[in-house]
């Protein structure tokens, strides 16, 4: 009877360990806005919640949450995330200092239509059809394809351009 009531209690406790989800797709805090389905989760970062809260409380609402393709630019110590509002959407690169954030640069070249971006932390650049909008804030930088969002980022965190 007994190695019965032990088998039951190993199985459930079994069972219940394999019907959470894994840690990675939880929240780490209830701040941050969901991860769409079938997207990555953005790596956690220094400065993550700080920023959600700081736009959530100057008026800019995010919907979703996951990894940036701007991740593969940057080397390990800069983590990127993509962020979704109503309206539009923004990058954000977590430096892992504010220090390493104000160091980086973003020069603008337009050649017809198109527009390209070079970094002074990386040999990568940016070909883009829209002009991007560049915002630094400590120790991340906000990056968005739409104007009217860049304009309100750059008014709500009190940011600035990063400069060439």
């Amino acid at each position: 009877m007994r190695c019965v009531f032990t088998a039951l209690i190993t199985a459930m406790l079994f069972a219940c360990n394999q019907a959470q989800p894994p840690a990675a797709s939880r929240p780490s805090n209830a701040l941050l806005p969901p991860i769409p389905s079938g997207s990555t989760a953005c790596t956690p970062a220094n400065g993550q919640i700080e920023l959600v809260s700081r736009l959530s409380q100057g008026g800019v609402h995010l919907t979703a949450m996951s990894s940036s393709t701007l991740q593969a630019l940057f080397d390990g110590s800069t983590v990127a995330c993509w962020f979704s509002t109503s309206d539009a959407s923004f990058e954000a690169l977590f430096f892992k200092d504010a220090a390493s954030a104000s160091a980086f640069r973003v020069c603008e070249t337009v050649s017809g239509q198109r527009y390209l971006y070079r970094f002074n932390v990386t040999s990568k650049a940016i070909d883009s059809a829209h002009s991007l909008s560049w915002t630094l804030y400590g120790s991340d930088v906000l990056v968005s394809s739409d104007a009217s969002l860049g304009a309100k980022l750059r008014a709500v965190l009190g940011g600035h351009p990063p400069g060439c």
